[in-house]
């Protein structure tokens, strides 16, 4: 305070978002007698409030989200729920999301007040295998502040796919009277799924062969007899 015009000036710096959010202030004034006079003064009480200012943007818990899910998970499952704080008050510190980029839009929806991601669509490991997302929070503030942060959704190969045979129908001829361990046919299939869920074996269904006359290579599709045949 200027002792003599009675100017009031912040001495430091005010933080809003740091108690307190209110001072009170006893000012005293006293009168400037001559030499030998009485000295008079009284007292006021000066409160002092601060108003929030938007000063600090949203602060995402983590600069980068990464989830692992599913192919085979159903529309409208939540997936995650992205969160950030703001340290200003009232409307300065309400946060709101939304997604304002990246592969997912359209295949995930972001609910503006919660966070909450969700599958808006069905996923398939064959065609995509993860998407990526630029998430915003914005707080209400007037000028608004907001910050940044990206969400990669790796999606998992569920077994969904069934082994197709390549081509479904196979005829072959065979001379009687031959040796067992006579080659037959390779058959081949394919998988559309991945890794192990792709892996196959195949096998003669016991019904069509009840004497075992032949036999297949498990992994190699290769038809062999076992047996001498006869036509007879």
């Amino acid at each position: 305070i200027d002792q003599g015009s009675g100017d009031i000036r912040v001495s430091s710096y005010l933080d809003y978002d740091v108690a307190p959010q209110s001072y009170k202030l006893v000012i005293k004034v006293s009168d400037k007698p001559g030499t030998g006079s009485t000295t008079y003064s009284s007292t006021m009480t000066l409160t002092v409030n601060l108003d929030d200012v938007n000063d600090n943007s949203p602060v995402f818990s983590k600069n980068a989200y990464s989830i692992n899910i599913d192919e085979s998970i159903s529309t409208g499952t939540s997936v995650i729920s992205v969160s950030a704080t703001d340290n200003d008050s009232s409307s300065n510190g309400q946060i709101r999301y939304t997604i304002v980029g990246g592969d997912g839009v359209g295949i995930f929806s972001l609910a503006t007040i919660t966070g909450e991601i969700t599958s808006i669509a069905l996923l398939d490991f064959e065609t995509k295998q993860s998407y990526t997302m630029l998430i915003k929070a914005k707080d209400l503030g007037t000028p608004s502040k907001s910050s940044l942060s990206i969400l990669q959704i790796n999606v998992n190969d569920v077994n969904d796919n069934m082994p197709t045979f390549q081509p479904t129908n196979y005829l072959v001829a065979v001379d009687e009277n031959q040796p067992a361990g006579i080659f037959i046919a390779t058959v081949g299939a394919s998988d559309s799924d991945t890794g192990a869920n792709a892996a196959m074996a195949f096998v003669i269904n016991a019904e069509t062969d009840p004497y075992r006359h032949f036999t297949i290579g498990s992994t190699s599709g290769v038809i062999q007899t076992t047996t001498l045949l006869d036509r007879e």
